[in-house]
């Protein structure tokens, strides 16, 4: 054997299987020369003769491999990890800090740090906005479709204190409503409602007149009180209430107070309370008061009248004693829409003020 294994100065050469150069001791062989697929036994060992890409000199990447025979899978020199963000809702959107620099996701982490609520599944920028004072879909606007009536930054749906007006600076966006719509000649002494401002309080006193002071449409809400201030002058005063789910003239409901000073003396006991509803111009009685007392009250004294509306459910209440409750037969008032007062031939006169609507 010419320069056979058995030389005295033969070397020993490694097996390099994947023609990376470098070689691991899954075979040796000594010779004085190395053969193709062969290296030198000396520097670092190749951890897998499979893949040229793997070697002592590879970039580590993230692969699931041990790119440079570290003895680390996808470790910290890793050249391309990402960034991963926690997501304790599961909602699949990671709150945007800390964050992890990994190959993979660590438990309950995300590739998407855009979530701006990570304790709610709900809250996500994929998510519906609803009306709830949160923001539901993370574009740092909080129920930017519903309305604000009193310009505090908080939607109706989800402030205590909807809307309040006290004529201090006029009328605002409010509207008049003349239900009777006669002519001075079809009812002898008939004149148009005339509402006014009288000692910083809304007034209307006209003859056979029968009208509607509203505020702008404040939306819908499941559950609402509104309440309004109300007194009257000594002299014929025949009805004056409260309106609310005011959409027009022909859509409303009215907690109408009948002869309050009994003037009239009309009932016994004296003055009554009545629920009506105006649907597409068709007026209807819905319930009167059943509690058999004095609900007339002196001139000149402030009243309180309010409703309550939940769901279907109406209460009425003058200076916070329910005088009524009803039912509806079709389970809403589908919100406050407008509220209001309403007066009907008031030759004396009424006054009107602090209109609140408050979300229970």
């Amino acid at each position: 054997h010419i320069d056979g294994a058995d030389a005295l100065d033969a070397d020993t050469w490694r097996i390099d299987a994947d023609r990376d150069g470098y070689g691991s001791d899954t075979y040796t062989l000594r010779a004085c020369e190395a053969s193709e697929g062969w290296v030198e036994d000396a520097g670092p060992m190749d951890c897998d003769d499979l893949r040229a890409a793997v070697h002592p000199d590879a970039i580590e990447v993230c692969n699931r491999l041990d790119d440079d025979c570290d003895d680390a899978i996808d470790g910290d020199a890793a050249t391309d990890p990402s960034d991963w963000f926690p997501d304790e809702d599961g909602d699949g959107f990671g709150a945007p800090a800390p964050v992890v620099t990994a190959c993979e996701a660590p438990p309950a982490h995300t590739d998407n740090g855009s979530d701006c609520d990570d304790t709610d599944d709900a809250v996500h920028p994929d998510a519906s906005e609803v009306c709830n004072g949160l923001d539901d879909d993370c574009d740092e606007l909080i129920d930017p479709d519903w309305p604000d009536s009193d310009g505090d930054g908080l939607a109706n749906c989800v402030d205590s204190s909807v809307y309040a007006e006290d004529f201090s600076d006029g009328w605002g966006d409010w509207n008049i409503v003349d239900l009777l719509g006669l002519s001075p000649h079809e009812w002898w002494g008939w004149e148009p409602p005339e509402w006014e401002f009288v000692d910083g309080h809304l007034f209307e006193a006209t003859n056979i007149s029968d009208s509607v002071a509203h505020s702008p449409d404040l939306g819908v809400l499941d559950a609402y009180t509104a309440s309004a201030e109300v007194m009257l002058a000594a002299g014929a005063n025949n009805a004056v209430g409260l309106a609310f789910g005011v959409q027009d003239a022909d859509n409303m409901f009215i907690l109408q107070w009948m002869d309050p000073i009994d003037y009239y003396h009309w009932t016994d006991p004296p003055a009554e309370f009545r629920l009506v509803q105006n649907v597409d111009g068709v007026w209807s009685i819905l319930a009167t008061d059943s509690i058999g007392a004095d609900l007339s009250v002196a001139a000149w004294i402030w009243t309180e009248l309010a409703v309550h509306v939940d769901g279907g459910e109406v209460t009425a209440y003058k200076d916070g004693a329910i005088v009524l409750s009803h039912t509806l037969a079709d389970s809403t008032a589908n919100g406050p829409y407008g509220v209001g007062v309403w007066t009907w031939d008031n030759d004396a006169g009424a006054y009107f003020d602090d209109i609140l609507v408050s979300n229970p």
